[in-house]
């Protein structure tokens, strides 16, 4: 919801318009019904905002109904291999990859490659500890006190990079355009 939220607003003053915006219950399995309404819609472009299974379920229900609108998401399209197939040859946005000395550090302890999302958790947990230092050097913890450092962090050196807090209390951090070719993600864009 966040996602959509931004791009609606960034798309203000463009002349990039959004036709259709489909909401649907996370449970959902038959998308039969808002495929048709977005399809009659005259979209050029459909980015799916949902989470596995429903992103797999709905991409292939777009598929099976033959529509040709190219596809686009956020993130998740790495999330499962099903995912990757379906989304050979289009474009989507996905965090930065996380830096290689993350990688390093993590190979090493757990004896793998870092899964989707364990670069964000790590930057996330790692910013609560330096709220919760900045506060706690200087005057007893509150939450409100904690989101309060929370927001004023800058530059900080994370495992996906430089981050920052936003003015809504969302992390600024690096992203990349990238594209499924061959079964793979491969990054277009920095």
């Amino acid at each position: 919801m966040a996602t959509v939220g931004a791009i609606t607003e960034r798309l203000k003053g463009t002349d990039i318009e959004i036709v259709t915006d489909q909401k649907f219950n996370m449970q959902e399995r038959d998308f039969r019904t808002l495929i048709a309404k977005a399809k009659s819609s005259g979209a050029e472009i459909y980015l799916l905002e949902a989470f596995p299974p429903q992103l797999e379920i709905l991409t292939k229900q777009i598929k099976e109904a033959q529509i040709s609108t190219p596809l686009t998401c956020i993130e998740l399209v790495e999330s499962s291999d099903e995912a990757m197939k379906l989304f050979e040859g289009y474009w989507y946005v996905n965090a930065a990859d996380s830096t290689t000395e993350f990688n390093k550090k993590f190979e090493a302890k757990y004896g793998k490659t870092p899964p989707l999302a364990a670069a964000n958790a790590y930057d996330i947990f790692n910013m609560l500890v330096a709220a919760y230092e900045k506060v706690g050097k200087y005057e007893k913890s509150t939450p409100q006190k904690v989101v309060e450092a929370l927001n004023q962090i800058k530059n900080f050196d994370g495992a996906l990079g430089k981050l920052n807090m936003g003015p809504d209390g969302i992390v600024l951090s690096p992203a990349v355009v990238r594209t499924i070719k061959d079964g793979k993600p491969v990054t277009i864009s920095d």
